[in-house]
C-alpha cells in the first residue's frame, strides 16, 4: 500500500500543478476528513445535457446497477442535489490548494 500511495501522490502532485477547474467537497472546518452531510450522500450520478430539444437525462449508480431517470421532476431534483454540492464546495483555487497540502502530508 505505502508505494501505491507515493504513486497516487506524484499524480496529484502533477494533476495539481494543472490549469484545471476543480472543486472538491468542504468539510466543516474545511480540512478535515470528514466532508460534512450534503444533498448527494446517497450515490453518484451524472446529468447529461443533450441541449434543446432533447431532454436532459439523469445516470445514477446504486450498489448493484445503474439506472437513467428520464422524468423531468427527477431530473429536477438532481439538478437540486447538484447545486446544492456546488454551493457547498471550496472553490478551484482552494480545491488546488488543499490537495497540494495534502499530497505533501503524504
Amino acid at each position: 500500500m505505502g508505494q501505491r500511495t507515493v504513486d497516487q501522490t506524484g499524480e496529484v502532485r502533477q494533476f495539481v500543478e494543472q490549469p484545471v477547474t476543480l472543486r472538491l467537497p468542504q468539510s466543516p472546518d474545511r480540512h478535515s476528513d470528514v466532508a460534512g452531510i450534503h444533498a448527494a450522500m446517497d450515490g453518484s450520478f451524472v446529468i447529461l445535457g443533450f441541449g434543446a430539444p432533447d431532454p436532459d437525462v439523469v445516470y445514477v449508480e446504486t450498489q448493484l446497477s445503474g439506472l437513467y431517470q428520464e422524468q423531468p421532476a427527477a431530473i429536477r431534483r438532481y439538478n437540486l442535489v447538484y447545486e446544492d454540492l456546488r454551493a457547498k464546495a471550496l472553490d478551484a483555487r482552494m480545491s488546488r490548494n488543499l490537495l497540494a497540502k495534502l499530497a505533501k502530508e503524504v
